[in-house]
């Protein structure tokens, strides 16, 4: 339903947001039919094309203590952005664990800036290799995410 580009995008916020993340059924295929909802229906397994994104979501949310706090109330700070219609971007934090998550939701290529003030060093784990600064451009592909960790 969100297009072969947007998935992932997708995938990754919900693994990234508080909250648990729910895997469906089909989603490491990646099914591209409707299940039957009350009658069983096979999935029909053949690539797991997406297997290995959730497998390292899986570890970064088990491994890292910013994604213990589960409400929007702790651990959770939007960022401001340069183009907040298109990016979302928001740190997820617990003691000296940081997380920063920086998302286009557009089918463009995006240039912005983060106008909060951001302090230290973050390495990209996942998506595309950014700068992560204030005020720094940033680019971010059609439908791209980078998921960041704090250098302590």
């Amino acid at each position: 339903r969100l297009g072969n580009e947007a998935v992932d995008a997708f995938t990754v916020l919900t693994y990234t947001l508080p909250g648990i993340p729910l895997t469906y059924n089909g989603q490491e295929e990646p099914l591209m039919k409707r299940l039957k909802f009350f009658e069983k229906d096979t999935i029909g397994f053949k690539n797991y094309s997406r297997q290995e994104l959730i497998a390292k979501l899986n570890k970064l949310k088990a491994s890292n203590k910013a994604f213990t706090y589960t409400s929007f109330h702790e651990g959770f700070l939007g960022l401001r952005n340069t183009k907040p219609k298109e990016i979302l971007s928001f740190v997820r934090q617990k003691r000296k664990n940081l997380v920063a998550c920086v998302f286009n939701f557009s089918p463009t290529e995006q240039r912005f800036k983060v106008t909060d003030n951001i302090t230290g060093d973050f390495d990209p784990v996942m998506g595309e290799n950014i700068v992560f600064k204030t005020n720094s451009e940033i680019k971010l592909k059609a439908w791209g995410y980078s998921v960041l960790i704090f250098n302590k």
